[in-house]
């Protein structure tokens, strides 16, 4: 327990990667998509959370909200749900780093 006080900023780097991680997994997988297109969708996932993890918890209430919708019009839901949870874990390993 000691461990996880003292260097909580790897550790929540670590658990960030390995969402990341499981959630290209999932995609390319499970889901058959090709590997670069969801890279880079977790890359701009992450980019984005470093932007906004400043904003007001508004803010990421909309931009949820806004992928949700993108996703429910294109189809693909699961594949924007991966893409809202690598946001989240990145914006909670933001928020234990500072």
């Amino acid at each position: 327990m000691d461990f996880i006080k003292t260097h909580k900023n790897m550790v929540s780097l670590a658990i960030f990667v390995i969402i990341a991680a499981i959630s290209v997994v999932v995609m390319t997988v499970i889901l058959k998509q090709s590997v670069i297109p969801v890279c880079v969708l977790v890359l701009i996932e992450a980019g984005i959370a470093v932007l906004l993890h400043n904003a007001e918890l508004w803010m990421h209430g909309l931009l949820i909200l806004a992928e949700v919708i993108a996703g429910i019009a294109t189809g693909r839901i699961v594949i924007i749900l991966l893409c809202i949870l690598v946001y989240i874990a990145a914006i909670f390993a933001l928020k234990f780093m500072n």
